[in-house]
Formats: structure tokens, C-alpha cells, sequence
């Protein structure tokens, strides 16, 4: 076999190897958030399982696995858009809604139009959220929220848990740092043991 023939031959192998190593980061472009989960559920893998996490951010095409009595409550990134999956259930996260494969079908929380709490997908990483303050310069280019808007999309009192996560959240989005913080603090109350919500509340 010449030279030339193993070249050609190794850009053919090569193509699809790359087009492979790729397509995970293609595929996983995160498009809700977990802003409460209660009781037993798991993210099912094509490697295994693994508990599903407060706060954990999700791709397009994720099955969650949810157990009986078991909840887990989402908010969609790029519309406010925020589901409630009850178990026994197996659920698939779609582009823009939770659709059911077996068991209760899981449903979609009423939001009064204008109070939709989007976030920014810039701020969204695998497997968890980035919460930080912006770098100075991104903080000038962020309008801070009037206090109107913060209280037009303030949860109403008694709102359920994953409502005033998924407020706290907006807050951190918008560069609101003092009201985020006390955001979390109330939320640490409610779940001391939960780190995730702790460190945010610092």
C-alpha cells in the first residue's frame, strides 16, 4: 500500500472520529434547570443512572426516571416556561416542554404573562448553573431590574418551592446580587442540608 493510499485512507477514518468526539457537545446544549426535586429521581444514562440534583441543568433529549410519591419540578432557560413531573414516571425533556413516555404525564405550572423568569443560556453549563456576578465590564452592559419588575415577577407569598428557586435564579441573572442573596437565605431555611442552595445563600 503507497504512502498516498494510507493518507487517504486515515482522512476517511478521521472525518467520522471527529464528527463523533463532536457530536456530545452538539447534542448537549442545556435547556432546563431542576428547581425542585423531591423524593427519588434519576437521570438515565446510556452508561447508567444517576440521582437527579437540585439545580442541575439538562440537554434536549434527557429521560429523568421518577419514582412513586417522588416530584421533580423544571424551569425552561430560554422561556420561563416551568413543569411539574409527578412519579411513577419516565419523562423525556423536549426543546421547549417535558413530554411523557410511561405513567403520570407531567404538567405545565400557569405563569401570569410577563412574569416568565427567562435566564441568559450564556450562564448555563452541563451539569450545573453558573451563577456569578458579572465581570465588570458585562455588569455595564446589564440593565439593573426596576423595582417594579422585581416585584411584578416576585413569587406571591405561600408560592411553591421551585417558584421562588426559579425567582432566585432570575435574580442572579439579572445582577440583583443583595436580593438573590436573601433570595437564598429564606430557601437555605426551608433546606438546610441542600449545599447547593447554602453556597448561594452566602
Amino acid at each position: 500500500m503507497s504512502l498516498k493510499t494510507v493518507v487517504r485512507v486515515g482522512a476517511r477514518c478521521a472525518v467520522p472520529l471527529l464528527l463523533a468526539l463532536a457530536a456530545p457537545g452538539i447534542r448537549a446544549q442545556q435547556v432546563a434547570i431542576v428547581i425542585d426535586v423531591a423524593g427519588k429521581a434519576e437521570v438515565e444514562e446510556k452508561s447508567g443512572r444517576h440521582h437527579l440534583r437540585l439545580l442541575e441543568s439538562l440537554p434536549a433529549g434527557t429521560r429523568l426516571s421518577i419514582g412513586q410519591a417522588s416530584k421533580v419540578d423544571l424551569l425552561y432557560v430560554k422561556t420561563g416556561a416551568q413543569f411539574s413531573a409527578s412519579g411513577p414516571s419516565l419523562v423525556e425533556l423536549a426543546q421547549s416542554e417535558v413530554t411523557g413516555i410511561i405513567g403520570t404525564m407531567p404538567v405545565r405550572q400557569p405563569i401570569a404573562e410577563g412574569s416568565e423568569l427567562r435566564l441568559r443560556r450564556d450562564r448555563v453549563v452541563q451539569g450545573g448553573i453558573v451563577l456569578r456576578s458579572p465581570d465588570p465590564p458585562a455588569a455595564a452592559s446589564v440593565a439593573a431590574p426596576k423595582p417594579s419588575e422585581l416585584q411584578r415577577r416576585r413569587p406571591p407569598k405561600g408560592a411553591p418551592f421551585a417558584r421562588r428557586v426559579a425567582y432566585a435564579l432570575w435574580l442572579e441573572d439579572v445582577g440583583a446580587q443583595a436580593e438573590a442573596r436573601e433570595a437564598w437565605r429564606l430557601l437555605a431555611k426551608e433546606r438546610p442540608s441542600d449545599e447547593s442552595i447554602a453556597r448561594r445563600a452566602r
